[in-house]
């Protein structure tokens, strides 16, 4: 599947019952298909930068150990 390819009631039945949920209504697959089509693209519209070094500091966390 590319990038830019909507998630079809196929792809959503095998993803429901890879976590048990095979007996979901066709209307509730047809509804994760399109829940799962709006967090593929808000993922890619994440901003992604090289390293953590080129980001801004808010960005990441440096957990404090006690010595």
């Amino acid at each position: 599947m590319s990038d830019n390819a909507p998630f079809t009631t196929d792809d959503a039945s095998r993803f429901a019952q890879r976590y048990g949920l095979s007996a979901l209504a066709p209307e509730d697959m047809a509804t994760l298909a399109a829940a799962m089509d709006r967090m593929a693209a808000a993922g890619l519209a994440v901003t992604r930068v090289e390293s953590r070094f080129n980001a801004p500091a808010h960005q990441f966390r440096v957990r404090y150990t006690k010595p």
